[in-house]
């Protein structure tokens, strides 16, 4: 995969004059990890207090960092009810753009777009997983 391609799995979208270049994507991505090893264990531990909101941001968290954890945290969260969570888990491989889509904007999110979280907010609202054939 060239870089073009790379930087469009990265931003969920196609490369635009403006955006950071692979070098510069990494660095993002790195510090979102550092970012996610310092934060994941407040949100465990709102999670384990039974804060639904706080299962859905320690899954997102050890995914960031490669901790297996979190798809158990996302089909918890799921079965209590948190959709973005079910986009998250339940995507079977046929839908992999459901989690691409859903992962992309949540790491907008993560960074502080706000027209990120707002898109994320639309696409869960509107997004529904296939059943099972």
């Amino acid at each position: 995969m060239d870089e073009r391609g790379i930087l469009h799995t990265a931003l969920g979208r196609d490369a635009r004059p403006g955006d950071p270049t692979l070098e510069e994507e990494n660095e993002r991505t790195e510090k979102d990890r550092e970012r996610a090893r310092a934060e994941v264990e407040r949100y465990r531990a709102g999670c384990e207090g039974g804060r639904k909101t706080d299962c859905l941001e320690a899954g997102f968290r050890y995914f960031l960092i490669g901790d297996g954890r979190s798809l158990k945290i996302w089909e918890d969260t799921c079965a209590a009810g948190v959709k973005e969570a079910c986009l998250l888990s339940k995507s079977r491989p046929f839908q992999f753009e459901i989690f691409e889509w859903t992962f992309n904007l949540r790491r907008l999110c993560f960074r502080g777009d706000a027209d990120g979280c707002r898109r994320l907010e639309e696409y869960a609202a509107r997004t529904e997983l296939k059943p099972k054939p």
